[in-house]
């Protein structure tokens, strides 16, 4: 076992932990990492962040919730980010702590082949699918600058160990695809006369010592990247300690959001059950209709907003169906709340003045 004293970003104190010498992911039996190809779009801030905090919250919820993250909703949604032309896991992680991430199976992913955004939608390609939201709560970077290499090593293991994989920021060398074309096994050390080819950021999900080609024992990194599983070692490559400034050029950990026993989901679902009616409807009933297990933990705030910004917030508490009368040109938004939290948030526009029926259901 190692021991260490880590200096921690933001906390500025010394913290002691033990980690084991060797670590691997992939053991943990319910939490499967499903390797990820970007292609022909250099969006793998998207990938390395949503793939991060899918692994994390499988984690931290002990194996309760592995869901494969959707890169293309940022890559199409986020625009404090470039989508295809790069970007930063931190700005995706603003992102997604305010307006959340649905699943790949939910918005799959397209700009792989043709190297553009699409069209930032809030629902799933398959209208009849459901849509669910998953957040990150805060996030952090944890390199050091001033932190020596040997306490950055330390400070990353006791990161990973404890709360999961993280997202790593590196330098491509000129040599990098021949090295695994060549040795998809073996430990990656770039040439001396090797050349700066990009910055690129992937997931790191475990450490470990073994010989690299040479025969030299070797401390290095297990990451899983996202060029596919014809990459290296099915999607996966160690790289040495001290490498491409693996550890020292950006590190972002995020903390997800992980459901609470009694709430379903920490994400709204809102759908359209009724057939819109031909005609206006300025003045119809807007209704509301809860699904049962909404009613045991908490209540619906239905804020209603009209064009000069005034508004009146109806709140419904032990109720199965609520209504308000809709006026021309209004916006409703649907907020869960739980406890002192609201834990999802969904923007219903009521402008098109038809009647709609809609349901609100936790996951």
């Amino acid at each position: 076992m190692l021991q260490h004293c880590v200096i921690l970003v933001a906390l500025a104190l010394c913290v002691t932990a033990a980690v084991p010498d060797y670590y691997d992911y992939r053991n943990f039996p319910k939490c499967p990492i499903t390797v990820l190809n970007q292609k022909a779009c250099g969006a793998c801030w998207s990938f390395s962040g949503t793939q991060q905090l899918n692994l994390r919250l499988c984690q931290q919820s002990r194996g309760n919730y592995n869901p494969v993250l959707g890169p293309q909703h940022l890559i199409n949604c986020d625009k404090g980010d470039n989508g295809c032309s790069g970007g930063h896991v931190s700005q995706g992680f603003s992102y997604i702590s305010q307006y959340g991430v649905p699943t790949m199976q939910c918005q799959p992913y397209t700009s792989g082949d043709s190297s553009s955004q699409g069209q930032c939608s809030q629902q799933c390609d398959n209208p009849n699918e459901q849509y669910y939201l998953y957040y990150v709560e805060s996030w952090k970077e944890l390199v050091d600058k001033s932190a020596s290499l040997t306490d950055m090593i330390a400070a990353i293991k006791q990161e990973i160990f404890f709360s999961g994989p993280i997202s790593a920021a590196y330098q491509i060398r000129s040599d990098f695809q021949s090295f695994f074309q060549q040795h998809p096994k073996s430990i990656y050390k770039a040439s001396a006369d090797s050349n700066f080819r990009g910055i690129h950021t992937s997931v790191i999900v475990g450490w470990g010592s073994e010989p690299d080609i040479d025969g030299v024992m070797t401390d290095y990194w297990l990451v899983v990247n996202s060029w596919g599983t014809n990459f290296a070692n099915n999607g996966f490559f160690k790289i040495a300690h001290g490498q491409c400034e693996i550890e020292t050029n950006s590190i972002t950990v995020g903390v997800p959001k992980i459901p609470q026993n009694g709430d379903k989901r920490a994400h709204v679902r809102v759908v359209q059950n009724t057939q819109s009616h031909t005609g206006p409807k300025v003045g119809a009933k807007h209704i509301v209709k809860l699904d049962d297990e909404i009613v045991q933990v908490g209540k619906l705030m239905v804020e209603e907003r009209n064009k000069q910004d005034k508004s009146k917030v109806l709140s419904f508490k032990g109720v199965i169906e609520a209504e308000t009368q809709i006026t021309s040109g209004v916006t409703f938004h649907l907020k869960l709340m739980v406890g002192d939290h609201t834990n999802g948030t969904y923007v219903v526009d009521m402008k098109a003045t038809r009647d709609h029926d809609y349901s609100i259901i936790l996951h």
